[in-house]
C-alpha cells in the first residue's frame, strides 16, 4: 500500500472531492493561524510526487505559499477538479478555500514551504521539505513573480450560458445589493429554475472573502472571463469585481 502522510487528518474530511493521482504520496495540511501543519519536517524522496491537500481554516487573512525551486500543478478548487490543470510558483488561499496541487520533488535539498510574508513565515505559517540524504537547514527564497489567478484554470472555448438574472452586490462594509443596503447575502431570496448571476463588488481597500453554501461558477474575475470553475470560497480583492452563476 502506498505510504500516507496525514499532517492534519481534520482536513482529509474537508473536500467533497478527493484528487487521487497515481503513484502521490498525500499530504493534508490545514492552515490556522499564521500556522501550518504540526510544524515537523515532511521527508520525501527525489523523484518523488506529493499531492497536497491546502485548507484555510484560520481567519480572514489571506496567505500566499511558495516552495522554492518547485511548482504547484494544481488539479483541483475547493473540491472540484479544475478544467485546466496549471503549474503556478504560488497558492493563493482565502480563508475556508481549499485547494489540491501536486508537486514534483525534483530540486534535492532542504526546503521551506511557507508564507510569503517573511514575518507571518517566521511566526510559523511554513514547514520544512527535507529530501532524503540531504543535510542542513531548510533554505528560502522568494519567488520571482506571484503567478497565481483563478484564470489559469479555466476551461478552453467553453461558452457559458446567459443569465437569466444578474443581481449586483456593492460590498462597501455592509452589503448593497441591486442599491438596497442588506446586512446578510444569506437572506437573498432566489425562486428556483433560474440562472442567476451574482455581480460583486469590492469597493473597499482591502479584500474579502465571499462564501456560499452551495457551489457556483466563477464567469469572471477581475475582468477576465473564466468558465468551469466551481468553487464555494472566492477572493474578492479591494477595488475589483467577480462575476459567478447559480443554477437555480
Amino acid at each position: 500500500m502506498k505510504r500516507r502522510r496525514f499532517l492534519q487528518l481534520a482536513a482529509a474530511s474537508a473536500a467533497g472531492v478527493v484528487i487521487r493521482p497515481a503513484s502521490a504520496q498525500e499530504v493534508f495540511m490545514t492552515i490556522g493561524d499564521r500556522k501550518l501543519g504540526p510544524g515537523d519536517a515532511l521527508r520525501v524522496q527525489s523523484g518523488e510526487r506529493i499531492l497536497f491537500h491546502f485548507r484555510h481554516a484560520g481567519k480572514d487573512e489571506d496567505v500566499f505559499l511558495h516552495l522554492p525551486g518547485h511548482r504547484f500543478t494544481v488539479v483541483a478548487l475547493d473540491g472540484n477538479p479544475v478544467p485546466t490543470r496549471a503549474a503556478v510558483n504560488v497558492l493563493s488561499l482565502t480563508a475556508g478555500e481549499r485547494i489540491d496541487a501536486v508537486v514534483e520533488m525534483n530540486a534535492p535539498g532542504n526546503w521551506l514551504l511557507g508564507s510569503l510574508d517573511d514575518e507571518t513565515r517566521a511566526r510559523g505559517l511554513g514547514i520544512a521539505i527535507d529530501y532524503q540524504n540531504q543535510n542542513g537547514p531548510p533554505r528560502w527564497h522568494p519567488p520571482a513573480a506571484v503567478d497565481w489567478h483563478y484564470a489559469r484554470f479555466s476551461a478552453a472555448g467553453r461558452s457559458i450560458p446567459e443569465p437569466d438574472q444578474t443581481i449586483e452586490m456593492l460590498f462597501e462594509n455592509q452589503w448593497i445589493i441591486d442599491g438596497r443596503p442588506t446586512p446578510d447575502i444569506n437572506g437573498l431570496k432566489l425562486p428556483p429554475g433560474r440562472r442567476y448571476r451574482l455581480r460583486m463588488m469590492n469597493a473597499t481597500v482591502r479584500p474579502c472573502t465571499v462564501h456560499l453554501t452551495r457551489h457556483f461558477e466563477l464567469t469572471r474575475v477581475n475582468q477576465i472571463p473564466v468558465s468551469g470553475i466551481f468553487k464555494d470560497t472566492v477572493r474578492l480583492d479591494r477595488y475589483n469585481i467577480v462575476e459567478a452563476d447559480l443554477a437555480h
